[in-house]
């Protein structure tokens, strides 16, 4: 019986409070935002869409891929979220006013270095002071 108790719990484990680590939800967040509050334009699927279209698309998705548990760092969510469509598999693509069209993945991952370089900026002490 205590077997049987055991198994149904370890069934159930998945399930119950997933969520990403804190550095990687909070890279995401950060991600999803500057698309949503951005004017770029967001491709998928045969046709463009409003940055807060995209914004909201992929949040749903990055939802969905951390209750599975598939969410260890920022980097997982672009590969698996924010690159191609998962039902058709056409790329993603980002374009902002006076650029041309990019690779979804490729823009998150510029903004995703860029955040975090400003970060350790702000954590590193400025020398000879």
């Amino acid at each position: 019986m205590k077997r049987i108790i055991a198994i149904s719990l370890l069934g159930l484990t998945p399930t119950i409070g997933i969520t990403a680590p804190a550095a990687a939800s909070n890279e995401v967040e950060h991600l999803l935002k500057t698309l949503g509050s951005s004017s770029c334009e967001f491709y998928r699927n045969g046709s463009w869409h409003e940055a807060s279209e995209a914004e909201a698309h992929l949040r749903k998705k990055y939802n969905y891929l951390t209750k599975k548990g598939m969410i260890g760092r920022a980097e997982d969510f672009i590969a698996k979220g924010g690159t191609e469509s998962s039902m058709s598999g056409e790329p993603y693509q980002v374009k902002c006013p006076n650029e041309t069209a990019q690779p979804s993945a490729a823009w998150l991952m510029r903004k995703l270095a860029a955040f975090r370089e400003a970060g350790l900026k702000a954590k590193t002490p400025e020398l000879g002071n």
